[in-house]
């Protein structure tokens, strides 16, 4: 009887070592690359929007059906508007600038409804673009014995100055 037992459980642990494992590597593999994924089309977003002067609604839908299907994204989209507040004082090195800068900001549930209403966000020359995308499930959450609700398995951000005044 327990050479039957010893025999079962060996197989079992057989199973484990050849089929679990290599899905648990494959499972860590896939989630590197697509976290290289997300890296770039975040970027290519940020730098089409920085290279254009506007954030269109088209352009946005492309953008959050680019990132991998596998994944649950918070996609959080920030822009800060150049304010160039006349009329406080003059600065004693450049006479001709009345003021300073100040930047105002749209958050993703304002930016949203703008393109939404508007079909497009119109930036310009000094504005900024944030961009961050986070996803809480992973391909190897599935294969991990305790998995962390604290730990965000794919995240990506970036930002740019905006170079060109859209149209």
């Amino acid at each position: 009887m327990s050479d039957t037992l010893i025999t079962v459980v060996a197989i079992l642990l057989a199973a484990i070592l050849m089929f679990v494992f290599p899905l648990m590597t494959t499972a860590d593999k896939a989630d590197k690359v697509a976290q290289s994924n997300v890296e770039t089309i975040v970027s290519d977003f940020v730098n089409d929007v920085k290279n254009t002067g506007e954030l269109t609604e088209e352009k946005y839908e492309r953008f959050v059906a680019s990132l991998p299907s596998q994944y649950a994204f918070d996609v959080e989209v920030e822009i800060w508007k150049l304010d160039e507040n006349v009329g406080k004082k003059t600065t004693q090195t450049n006479n001709k600038k009345i003021g300073e800068n100040v930047y105002v900001g749209y958050f993703t549930s304002d930016v949203l409804v703008k393109i939404h209403n508007n079909g497009k966000f119109d930036l310009a020359e000094g504005d900024i673009v944030k961009v961050n995308v986070t996803s809480r499930s992973s391909v190897s959450d599935n294969f991990s014995v305790a998995p962390s609700a604290d730990i965000t398995s794919l995240s990506a951000s970036a930002s740019a100055t905006v170079t060109t005044t859209g149209k």
